[in-house]
């Protein structure tokens, strides 16, 4: 494990474009048969949360009436919809549970900024119940995934769809929520209807690292934030990566390693179990990501290092993901000599406009009226 070379770092930068270019033809293709609003981030995680509806656990959120208004839809049939989870910053594995719902869709009387307060009078004359009385089951989340699936899904009754027409109308759907397993709350990807002209990069840590020599507790690695030495501009085109490491060998040689694919790594699966680690004084070490970037460092004596990965930013790289872990050098750890860190996920999310979506909710009842907020579920229609 090495750096790269002036020249290697250009072929790799062309290698992630390439990647990227493919990802954003899968999610054309994708986009074919789907639609994801705000369209914006159909391939990236949003910039906020909320648990409404689904994940509203706790006394007085059931029954819970919700609504949302979409722009920018275009003419589609639709036959369900889906969501997901929001990707935590802190790593929290959230439990699977049921909601029961029905779902109701129209063609809304007026864009998304306008909406009532009053639930019906945000209905087009077209309102159709798409769902009656269903159990819903919302699986868990993954924390090493930005953003996690569109997993929560709602297909529509069958034989059942709404023929949306678009021309510039907006969209409205509205669900009551009628029972629920979960007590906590669980957030779900969101966005509020204001724009971000430099959205920060989204991070996520996941799986855990194994015991470096002299110490008792894992190696950690995470986010680093310092916009003096790690600046982050889509206006100027800056970009960072930047990470930081505890509970190293003490002096000890370390890699920081950054690569954009989790599941394969020349032909190894991944994860992948250091051989000879379980057992060791190590305890198991794990690889999570391929070798795409590597930076060599040494750890301080107290077992801390930092290193910041800096690259042209462009809007061709909306959406790109990448993944860091620590890699250590630390013979006396196992029978390989490696230890590694647990697995820091980072995305990039570009420029954005307004997006055109709001809400209107309701808690512990049914009732006629409720709160119009600028929040919204991302919501893929298919």
């Amino acid at each position: 494990m090495r750096g790269l070379s002036f020249g290697n770092r250009r072929a790799r930068h062309a290698s992630l474009a390439m990647r990227h270019l493919s990802l954003l033809l899968f999610t054309a293709t994708l986009l074919g048969q789907s639609h994801t609003s705000p369209l914006h981030f159909a391939v990236t995680e949003g910039p906020t949360n909320n648990s409404l509806p689904f994940g509203a656990g706790g006394a007085g959120m059931t029954p819970l009436r919700y609504l949302q208004i979409h722009d920018g839809v275009p003419a589609m049939t639709i036959s369900g919809m889906a969501f997901r989870h929001n990707t935590s910053l802190l790593g929290v594995v959230h439990a699977p549970f049921t909601v029961t719902v029905d779902v109701w869709m129209s063609t809304s009387t007026v864009a998304a900024t306008a909406a009532f307060a009053a639930f019906a009078t945000n209905h087009g004359p077209n309102k159709v119940q798409v769902v009656t009385n269903r159990v819903v089951s919302i699986p868990g989340n993954d924390p090493s995934r930005i953003p996690n699936p569109f997993n929560i899904d709602v297909p529509f009754d069958p034989g059942v769809t709404f023929l949306f027409a678009g021309g510039g109308a907006s969209l409205c759907w509205e669900m009551q929520l009628t029972a629920r397993t979960n007590t906590d709350n669980v957030p779900f990807d969101a966005v509020a209807n204001i724009g971000n002209a430099n959205p920060p990069t989204l991070h996520s840590p996941s799986y855990t690292g194994c015991l470096a020599t002299g110490r008792t507790l894992p190696m950690t690695l995470s986010p680093y934030f310092n916009p003096i030495l790690a600046p982050t501009s889509w206006q100027n085109g800056n970009g960072s990566l930047a990470t930081s490491a505890v509970q190293l060998a003490a002096n000890g040689i370390v890699v920081f390693v950054h690569g954009t694919d989790r599941t394969t790594w020349n032909g190894l699966p991944l994860p992948f179990l250091i051989p000879g680690s379980t057992g060791a004084p190590s305890g198991p070490c794990t690889l999570l990501t391929d070798l795409g970037f590597t930076r060599p460092a040494i750890a301080a004596a107290n077992g801390t290092a930092t290193n910041i990965l800096s690259f042209p930013l462009t809007p061709a790289l909306h959406g790109a993901t990448f993944y860091t872990q620590v890699v250590g050098l630390d013979q006396p750890a196992n029978a390989l000599g490696l230890t590694a860190s647990n697995l820091i996920t980072q995305q990039l999310c570009a420029t954005y406009l307004a997006p055109g979506v709001q809400r209107v909710y309701l808690t512990g009842s049914l009732g006629p009226v409720g709160t119009i907020s600028g929040l919204a579920l991302i919501t893929r229609f298919y």
